[in-house]
């Protein structure tokens, strides 16, 4: 129960953060997470490079994580 608590603080944290990035990042996201989409099926869909997917996807990442972890 403790974990589902944790992961659900996690979400209303993040969520208005998300909310806040630019399209193209959220398709990413989107793309990544909920359709389970691998870099270069994301790539070939967006038009541009999986390396460019890449750096989106941790750059991204580690905003989110910032924005959940600052006090």
């Amino acid at each position: 129960r403790r974990r589902r608590e944790v992961v659900e603080l996690a979400l209303d944290d993040v969520a208005p953060a998300i909310r806040e990035l630019p399209a193209r990042e959220r398709r990413i996201l989107y793309l990544r997470f909920f359709e389970n989409r691998t870099q270069s099926e994301i790539a070939a869909e967006i038009g541009i490079s999986q390396m460019h997917v890449s750096r989106i996807l941790t750059q991204t990442l580690a905003s989110l994580r910032a924005t959940v972890t600052e006090p």
